[in-house]
């Protein structure tokens, strides 16, 4: 339905404001992640384990690392990790509480980012507690699962490449020595 009315329209058209510009740079940071192998045996009870890996290829500027968030997908049990942390290059920048309900473990640096200014490898590092002869890989789901942000412009960046995701992961049973 329409509206009908009788009043004299008395305008300028087209209307016209203040004109809007885009910003646009040429030279933003640029970062590409690809997996990195990890083994895909692990004992129970084993210690400071490569659960997930990615290379971190920078390009440009410095760039600051704000969150990471990956899924483990599988049988074994959310209970089975303990200690969980996230090294840049061998260089512990954070931990997670654990894997929560959704399967998903999650860096929060946002309080205090890490600052990368080169190409560098990712790695996720847990104890394995439990889940003997149960499988599980760990997957970053989304672009929007990693946080990183250009320096100089102070604007979010999205990542290329391909998402990282391990290969299936089998947790063997440990034994008593």
């Amino acid at each position: 339905t329409g509206v009908t009315s009788n009043v004299t329209l008395n305008a300028t058209l087209p209307i016209n404001g203040p004109s809007m510009n885009i910003f646009t740079a040429t030279d933003l940071a640029s970062v590409t992640l690809a997996s990195t192998s990890v083994n895909t045996t692990i004992t129970a009870g084993s210690l400071a384990q490569t659960i997930w890996g990615s290379t971190f290829t920078l390009a440009g500027r410095a760039v600051n690392l704000r969150s990471l968030a990956v899924k483990v997908i599988g049988s074994v049990p959310s209970n089975s990790f303990q200690n969980i942390k996230l090294f840049v290059s061998g260089i512990q920048v954070a931990t997670a509480s654990g894997v929560d309900s959704n399967g998903m473990i999650t860096f929060d640096l946002t309080s205090a980012p890490y600052r990368i200014d080169s190409s560098r490898t990712l790695e996720i590092r847990a104890y394995v507690v439990n889940g003997s002869n149960r499988t599980f890989a760990v997957s970053m789901q989304s672009v929007a699962d990693i946080s990183v942000i250009d320096t100089n412009y102070n604007v979010g960046i999205s990542v290329l490449g391909t998402l990282p995701t391990t290969n299936t992961i089998t947790i063997s049973a440990g034994s008593l020595a």
